[in-house]
């Protein structure tokens, strides 16, 4: 990171595969960003055992690899937050002699905290507009390896706890992105079909949703009243130019309605 109107840049991360796709929290006073997570023993991780010594792996799925990448499952990528330093500070410098010997090894950079532990990649990543929340596109449940659906989940920044945001049994949704007051979150959404891995010559369309920010999470439209939360009816997102709800308008694609 360096100031915009230049000066020197100063490192934040130092992921061992590196970092990719950051994103600022509103208030600039954190950055998400993504990174790959080798397994132990594996990219260089242990000193002295490179690739071709490696442990042989032990493969019991189907998405085991990607195009452009190679293996997948032991290097899965993970969201991760970041206090930003301050790009005007006096740049960190280790210790070198007597100073190094008198104090404990210590990082130079600032620490990194991740975020997910899943079993599928984040895709995608962006902060909800109170800063509370990140965001992510990815994959989660028992069926992650026998389908091609992502779905729109929100991260809490202090606890890690993921909640739905769009998900469904058919709609695989990408490109998310908040409207500029933070009242809808918009999306592309294409059908994948009860299987979820008809992907092939499905149509991506816009949907929006509106963003129940004052309303209580739900799990499902029919929870009860209870001392500490309220039921109330989920909207249904609407599709594509016509702007009407995607039953309404016909256009064959059938999104869920939103828990926030």
């Amino acid at each position: 990171m360096a100031p915009a109107t230049g000066g020197e840049a100063a490192q934040v991360t130092d992921a061992p595969l590196g970092a990719s796709a950051p994103a600022w929290s509103p208030d600039s006073a954190s950055l998400v960003y993504l990174a790959r997570v080798p397994d132990h023993g594996r990219y260089g991780t242990l000193e002295g055992v490179p690739a071709p010594q490696e442990d042989p792996r032990h493969l019991t799925g189907y998405q085991i690899q990607a195009n452009g990448l190679g293996w997948l499952t032991d290097r899965i990528a993970q969201l991760f937050v970041v206090a930003t330093p301050d790009p005007y500070a006096e740049p960190p410098i280790a210790p070198v002699g007597r100073a190094a010997a008198a104090q404990e090894a210590t990082s130079l950079l600032p620490a990194s905290r991740q975020l997910t532990h899943g079993a599928s990649d984040v895709e995608s990543a962006f902060f909800t507009p109170d800063g509370s929340g990140v965001v992510i596109v990815t994959q989660r449940g028992a069926d992650l390896d026998v389908t091609v659906r992502s779905s729109l989940y929100r991260v809490d920044v202090a606890t890690g706890e993921e909640t739905p945001v769009l998900a469904d049994g058919r709609i695989s949704y990408v490109a998310a992105t908040y409207s500029a007051d933070g009242a809808h979150l918009y999306a592309l959404g294409a059908d994948m079909g009860e299987d979820g891995v008809h992907f092939s010559w499905q149509p991506t369309r816009p949907c929006t949703s509106p963003m129940l920010r004052d309303a209580p999470r739900v799990a499902s439209p029919t929870r009860s009243r209870s001392n500490s939360t309220i039921s109330r009816p989920l909207v249904r997102p609407t599709c594509g130019p016509c702007a009407r709800s995607a039953a309404a308008a016909n256009c064959g694609v059938s999104l869920p309605p939103v828990t926030w």
